[in-house]
């Protein structure tokens, strides 16, 4: 199935495996359908009628299986209705206890009531958007007879991320350690350790990758994880240039027009990505975690 990257919809990616890509941009959600039910893979409560209708549209069983990749609310805000579906959800421990965190709070709920006012209404107990189950490291599960291996890998695009391996149909399930094509926020980023993640994917035999933004790479899987790795390491290149010149965080966005991945989609969120790489590299440099003739070599040409 073709998808308008304005639009969104649904994309066929592999055999029951179909991918609601947001609308301009927004987050990725999976649907995957086995023997015993529908799993879910990430939920943004903004998009409800769009993944709902996609859902309804592929299969007819209930979600049994939510999965959450990490806690931004665009991977698990619609937790609550696959809940009382029956479903069991299940994060790395790292992001379950973030989102028991948030849910706790009054004011990142109303946020998440904000996001969709249509369905506010039925946001009435935050802790039934809290996971079930949180990984520390590894998981393989069996379903239907299928394995499926979930893989926590640390503080990358954030605090407990979470990849998805459907290693019998092809298809790895990247949540927001990769992007495709879109530009992100990376406000909690690592930077460093999410280019090591980037190359421990690499060696993830795929046939395809699914991003957490951007269109899935249906029959591409090393080259989008290493475009992506090339982003951030051509990125965090130039930053350290820029630092070492005298440039400040409020002029970096304005000194990278021009650059190599420039021409990715949703351009808005640039400003915001060059800011927060610049926060981090900077950090890295004053506590001399690396130098920067270090850090120019990663960069590469």
């Amino acid at each position: 199935m073709a998808v308008d990257f304005v639009e969104g919809g649904v994309a066929d990616v592999a055999d029951g495996v179909f991918v609601y890509v947001g609308p301009e941009g927004d987050s990725n959600n999976g649907i995957v359908l086995t023997g015993e039910g529908t799993i879910s893979i990430d939920s943004f409560v903004k998009n409800y009628a769009g993944l709902t209708q996609a859902l309804e549209r592929v299969s007819d069983r209930p979600v049994r299986l939510a999965i959450n990749t990490h806690d931004d609310a665009d991977h698990f805000s619609m937790n609550h209705f696959f809940r009382r579906q029956g479903a069991m959800i299940i994060a790395s421990e790292v992001c379950r206890s973030r989102i028991e965190t948030k849910m706790g709070l009054a004011s990142w709920v109303e946020d998440l009531r904000k996001r969709n006012p249509a369905v506010a209404h039925e946001l009435t107990a935050p802790g039934e958007l809290v996971p079930h189950v949180g990984l520390e490291d590894r998981a393989t599960l069996r379903i239907a007879g299928e394995r499926i291996e979930l893989l926590h890998m640390g503080h990358g695009h954030c605090p407990g991320d979470l990849v998805v391996n459907f290693p019998e149909r092809g298809v790895l399930f990247a949540g927001d350690v990769l992007f495709a094509g879109v530009h992100g926020r990376l406000k909690t980023a690592d930077v460093d350790s999410l280019i090591a993640m980037l190359e421990r994917l690499a060696g993830i035999p795929c046939k395809t990758v699914v991003p957490g933004h951007g269109l899935p790479m249906k029959g591409v899987g090393r080259e989008a994880i290493e475009t992506y790795k090339d982003y951030l390491v051509v990125l965090r290149g130039r930053i350290t240039e820029l630092i070492s010149n005298g440039v400040t965080e409020d002029r970096v966005a304005a000194e990278l027009e021009g650059w190599k991945y420039a021409e990715w989609g949703r351009e808005q969120l640039f400003p915001v990505c060059a800011r927060h790489v610049y926060k981090d590299v900077a950090w890295r440099m004053r506590f001399s975690l690396y130098n920067e003739s270090q850090i120019m070599t990663r960069a590469g040409p």
